[in-house]
């Protein structure tokens, strides 16, 4: 065989549209053309990927995801990562940056190891990009499903041993309104890191401070951040919060949870009319509960935030917060499409290109386009997944 695949047949789901009578050539890993059937050269030996009657899309790009199968990446096994992987590659994601939870120094450290493993490896379910620390530099009082006794204030000890470990980190959550979140911030960005502002009640005036020191992005629209804060002194006031600053900062991306649980519709048209598909992401914040029944799980590592999974709903058990989500991306970018009026095409994006620009990828992923990875899935009308490749190899066939 020529090592060449050849996708005809279906609707090809471009950044800006959809074409019908569009095909696909990959050789090896790579997408060697996208165009009309009639000006894409294939050898004769190439193998024939009938797409007829369904979608060809770049693979869905994850860069928020905790885990699912009854798994989490923060349990820092080699066996859970790869089931983690292997689940949402099912659902079409192609590419993950595995995300732990704030845990103990020692169990970040661990985390970080099996994922740095998983990145130089062949992918067994969707390829590892690095690692996504939610925490554990947050809030107390926007922590969320994160438990009390990790969340902590940054120390220099500490997140130097991150910024040693840069290479495999893509990015970080953090509140920006934590004492010595300043250096911190500064000290990642040169290392790298994309920072992110999240489970933080920042005021839109540190909000224009931290972007400075380098904020870029923002962690799950609306979810555990403040949009206006009060101020009692010298007299009572309010201003903007991180939901102000960006909706109206075009220097910073976002992401949405689109489950349908944790934002309604208004709230999830309001950054796709400001912001554009260019600048929102859509993410699955999965837990370990996701794809398992209704039960008990816990949030982050097997001693985590314990939580109640019920009808598809992930909460802590006291019942106050939502944990995490239990849908893959396919399934948040079937119900966004239910939710908001937006092309396919935007939707798509959001799931693929948006996150692999944000995490400063997008020259290798994120869409079908000439010398970029072979990340391709097929699926349907309702989204749901039939064939994924990766890097031009299918996943889960024999």
């Amino acid at each position: 065989m020529s090592g060449y695949k050849l996708f005809v047949g279906g609707r090809v789901i471009l950044p800006q549209r959809i074409l019908d009578d569009r095909c696909v050539l990959v050789k090896g890993r790579r997408i060697k053309a996208v165009g009309e059937r009639s000006q894409v050269s294939a050898p004769s030996d190439a193998e024939v990927i009938d797409a007829e009657g369904d979608y060809i899309s770049p693979g869905f790009v994850d860069i928020h995801v905790h885990g699912g199968a009854g798994s989490d990446f923060s349990d820092g096994t080699m066996e859970d990562l790869r089931n983690v992987t292997r689940y949402h590659a099912e659902g079409g994601v192609t590419s993950v940056v595995a995300t732990t939870a704030s845990m103990p120094t020692e169990q970040i450290l661990k985390a970080l190891e099996v994922i740095a493993e998983a990145e130089s490896s062949s992918p067994d379910g969707s390829r590892v990009l690095g690692a996504h620390l939610e925490g554990p530099y947050l809030l107390q009082e926007k922590r969320g499903c994160h438990l009390e006794a990790q969340v902590r204030n940054p120390d220099p000890e500490e997140y130097n041993k991150f910024v040693e470990r840069s290479q495999h980190i893509v990015s970080m959550t953090c509140s920006p309104d934590l004492p010595g979140a300043e250096e911190m911030i500064r000290a990642l960005t040169v290392a790298g890191i994309v920072i992110s502002a999240g489970h933080s009640n920042a005021s839109y005036s540190l909000m224009m401070q931290a972007i400075e020191w380098g904020v870029t992005h923002t962690t799950h629209l609306y979810c555990a951040m403040s949009s206006f804060v009060t101020f009692s002194k010298p007299f009572v006031k309010r201003q903007g919060g991180i939901v102000e600053a960006i909706l109206l900062d075009e220097r910073l991306t976002t992401e949405v949870i689109s489950d349908g649980i944790h934002l309604s519709p208004d709230m999830l048209t309001v950054p796709y009319k400001i912001k554009r598909p260019e600048r929102v992401a859509i993410v699955s914040d999965a837990m370990r509960g996701a794809g398992m029944p209704d039960g008990e799980y816990t949030f982050g590592p097997r001693d985590g935030q314990r939580a109640i999974v019920k009808d598809r709903e992930s909460r802590v058990a006291t019942g106050e917060w939502l944990a995490s989500s239990t849908f893959r991306l396919s399934e948040m970018v079937r119900v966004y499409r239910q939710l908001v009026e937006a092309p396919l095409h935007d939707i798509v994006r959001m799931a693929s290109l948006t996150p692999a620009t944000i995490i400063n990828l997008a020259d290798r992923l994120g869409s079908l386009e000439r010398g970029k990875l072979a990340d391709v899935i097929l699926f349907d009308e309702d989204i749901a997944v039939k064939r994924v490749f990766i890097g031009g190899e299918e996943q889960g066939r024999e």
